[in-house]
């Protein structure tokens, strides 16, 4: 019997240590319950110093509530309904973003930065957006989503705008997901956790490398 997945791929275009020290890295500790197509995420966000500015907003999808998990830093939003445009491989098959409409909030440090900021924010909520059949042209065409979690299967990618975007800077990530027991969760990088335990399967990936996006 197949196991259902949850792909979490990320492009990886290309990686040097030049880039790798000017990412803007996520730590991410995710929970997925597919019966409620819901996601639960804290995501631990650092920001290289050559990256800070005294204004800093990011962009999330609009069906997700977003709260600061870091003393001294809050989250506010700024603009709801925002069109931004569509990221990675999906790009140039569908207008994928169009389906839903993102947020964009401000972050305000209450003390002085100095050097890498790192802070935490947490976000949950449902993603389960229609599959469409498109490449009605090719003879058998393709079925595809901004983003699904299902009991059938489940998809997070760029287009999603499951995770807090700022900028078209490269990302790194370490992913930490908990999911039912039955279910596997591949992601770019390397795995350095896999366990079933109380009957939920969770797993590590590490992708140091440069990206655009999370899938």
């Amino acid at each position: 019997m197949f196991k259902r997945i949850l792909f979490l791929f990320t492009l990886v275009l290309f990686s040097t240590a030049i880039f790798a020290g000017s990412t803007v890295h996520h730590k991410l500790s995710v929970k997925v319950d597919p019966a409620k197509h819901f996601v639960d995420a804290v995501d631990q966000i650092t920001i290289p110093a050559d990256q800070v500015k005294p204004n800093m907003t990011f962009i999330l999808n609009g069906d997700l509530t977003v709260t600061s998990e870091t003393s001294g830093v809050t989250i506010k939003l700024e603009k709801s309904g925002v069109k931004a445009e569509d990221l990675g491989m999906d790009r140039e098959d569908l207008d994928l973003a169009s389906e839903f409409k993102q947020n964009r909030y401000a972050i305000n440090f209450t003390n002085e930065t100095k050097g890498d900021v790192t802070f935490a924010v947490k976000f949950s909520g449902v993603i389960n957006y229609q599959i469409k059949q498109i490449g009605e042209e090719y003879a058998r065409g393709f079925s595809q989503t901004p983003g699904i979690i299902d009991e059938k299967g489940a998809y997070l990618g760029g287009s999603t705008y499951w995770v807090p975007w700022f900028n078209e800077n490269w990302i790194s990530f370490e992913l930490t997901t908990t999911m039912p027991k039955g279910w596997s969760v591949v992601s770019q990088g390397k795995r350095t956790f896999n366990e079933l335990k109380n009957d939920e399967q969770t797993s590590t990936w590490n992708s140091p490398e440069p990206m655009e996006e999370i899938y």
